[in-house]
C-alpha cells in the first residue's frame, strides 16, 4: 500500500492516466514515462495511474521505466491498474506504490465470420506472468528469470511498507521459480511455500507454476497485494480512499510515445510511346536503387535473430517451455513478415529480369523504326542513350538470378520455422 494516507478532504484526487501497453521499450519508453511524471509533478497533480496491458519487451527497458516511477514516488502517488502484466512490464509494476487489478477486462477477437468483437474476461485470467523470452536454450531462460528477480527487487519504491515489500518479493520468487507456491497466512502475510504445500482453511495455497508461472487476477487480490476493482471512476475513488477523482484528460496517452511507420512508394508512368524504353530504364533504376535496402530488410527480418528474441515470450507447460500465446502469435507474424520480405526480393528479381528483357526488345524494335525527318536527331540520340544504359545491365543478370535463388531458399526456411516454433524441453 502507498506510504501516504488517503485524502479526507473534498478536494478531488487529480491523476494522470499513463497507458503501459504493447511492447516495453517500443510502445512505452522510459523517456515517455519521465515526461508524464514531470508533467504531473509540475502541474501539482496528486498521482499517476499506470494502466498495465503489456507482456513483451526487454528487461533493460522495463528497469529504466521502473526507475523513473520509483524515483517519482516521494512526490507523486503511483498507482498500477492491472489488466495484464508480464515479462519486462513486471518491473514498472513493482515500482508502483499501490496495485489495483481489474476484475474484468475486454479483449478484441474475431468471431466465426471474421468480424472483430469484444469479449469479456473475468478474474480467472492470468493477471501477472513471468513470460521469459526465447533465448535458444533453458540456460538463457533461467538467466532471464534470475535477472528479473534481481531487477524486481531493485524496482520497488522505498515508500511502500516492509510488509508490502516482503509480500511482493515472495510473489516475485514464486513467479520466478515454478517449484514454489504462494501462501497467505491468517495475518495476511504473503510467503513462498514448497511444491508439496496443501491449502488449509488458515493458509490458502496459490500454485503460480500452474499459470506459466503466473497469478490470476482473483488470486492477486486474495494475496492482499492488490485490490480488486470494477471498471469506473467510482470504484476507483473507493479503492483509492478519496472523496473524488479527476482524470487529467488524455494527456498521458499522447505523451507516453508514438511510433511512425515510414512508407516508400515508387511508380512510373508512360506518357508517350517513344519514351517506353526510358520508362523501363527508370523502373530498373528505381528497383536497383532500393534493392540494397530491400535485401537488407529481408535479412534483418529473420525471426531467429538474437535482437528479435525478446518478442517471443515463453510459458512453462507440462512438457517444457513453449512459446506463450502472445509469443507464438509474434513468432507467426515474424515468420510471415520474413516470408513477405523475401517474397519481395524474389518478386523484385523477377521484375528486374523481365524489365531487362523488355528493355532489350523495346530497343531492338525502336532501332528498326524509321522516324519522321523532324525526329531523326531525337531518334538517334534516344538510341545512343538507351544502348549505353541497357548494355551494363546484362552484366547484372547472373547476380539477379543468384539473388532469386537465395530468396527462394529463405522463403522455404521461414515457412519451415513457422511450422515448427521454438521449444525448450522434451
Amino acid at each position: 500500500m502507498p506510504h501516504r494516507a488517503a485524502s479526507t478532504t473534498a478536494e478531488p484526487f487529480r491523476f494522470l492516466l499513463v497507458p503501459v501497453r504493447g511492447t516495453i521499450g517500443v510502445d512505452v519508453t522510459a523517456s515517455g514515462v519521465q515526461t508524464c511524471l514531470a508533467l504531473a509533478k509540475g502541474e501539482g497533480w496528486d498521482g499517476v495511474l499506470f494502466e498495465f496491458d503489456a507482456t513483451l519487451g526487454r528487461l533493460d527497458d522495463g528497469l529504466a521505466i521502473a526507475n523513473e516511477i520509483r524515483l517519482a514516488a516521494p512526490d507523486l502517488r503511483t498507482i498500477a491498474l492491472v489488466r495484464t502484466a508480464g515479462g519486462a512490464s513486471i518491473l514498472p509494476l513493482l515500482a508502483c506504490e499501490q496495485w489495483l487489478v481489474l476484475e474484468e477486462i475486454e479483449v478484441q477477437e474475431r468471431d466465426d465470420r471474421g468480424i472483430v468483437v469484444m469479449r469479456a474476461i473475468g478474474s480467472d485470467r492470468p493477471a501477472i506472468r513471468t513470460l521469459p523470452t526465447w533465448g535458444g536454450d533453458a540456460e538463457s531462460v533461467a538467466a532471464e528469470l534470475t535477472a528479473l528477480r534481481t531487477a524486481g527487487r531493485r524496482s520497488m519504491p522505498s515508500t511502500i511498507t516492509k510488509r508490502s515489500r516482503d509480500g511482493r518479493a515472495a510473489l516475485l520468487d514464486a513467479l520466478i521459480d515454478p517449484a514454489l507456491a504462494l501462501g497467505v497466512a491468517p495475518d495476511g502475510t504473503v510467503r513462498t511455500l514448497g511444491p508439496d504445500a496443501a491449502s488449509t482453511d488458515d493458509m490458502p495455497v496459490i500454485r503460480t507454476g500452474d499459470q506459466g508461472p503466473g497469478i490470476r487476477a482473483a488470486e492477486l487480490a486474495e494475496t492482499g497485494l492488490a485490490t480488486g476493482l470494477q471498471v469506473g471512476l467510482d470504484p476507483l475513488r473507493i479503492a483509492l480512499g478519496v472523496e473524488a477523482v479527476e482524470p487529467q484528460a488524455d494527456t498521458g496517452v499522447v505523451l507516453v510515445g508514438s511510433d511512425a511507420d515510414e512508407r516508400f512508394a515508387l511508380r512510373g508512368s508512360i506518357s508517350r510511346q517513344g519514351d517506353m524504353i526510358f520508362t523501363l530504364v527508370d523502373a530498373i533504376g528505381s528497383l536497383t536503387a532500393g534493392l540494397p535496402w530491400t535485401i537488407e530488410r529481408a535479412i534483418l527480418s529473420a525471426p531467429d535473430r538474437p535482437d528479435r528474441r525478446s518478442r517471443y515470450s515463453m510459458a512453462l507447460g507440462k512438457d517444457g517451455w513453449r512459446l506463450s500465446e502472445a509469443g507464438l502469435k509474434n513468432w507467426t507474424v515474424a515468420c510471415d513478415q520474413c516470408i513477405r520480405r523475401w517474397s519481395g526480393v524474389a518478386n523484385t528479381m523477377r521484375e528486374l529480369l523481365a524489365l531487362e528483357e523488355r528493355g532489350r526488345r523495346a530497343l531492338k524494335a525502336f532501332e528498326a523504326m524509321t522516324p519522321l525527318p523532324e525526329d531523326v536527331v531525337w531518334h538517334a540520340g534516344a538510341i545512343r542513350v538507351a544502348r549505353s544504359t541497357l548494355s551494363p545491365l546484362s552484366e547484372l543478370l547472373p547476380e539477379w538470378r543468384r539473388l532469386a535463388a537465395t530468396a527462394k531458399e529463405n522463403i522455404e526456411r521461414a515457412e519451415a520455422m513457422k511450422s515448427s516454433p521454438p521449444r525448450i524441453g522434451d
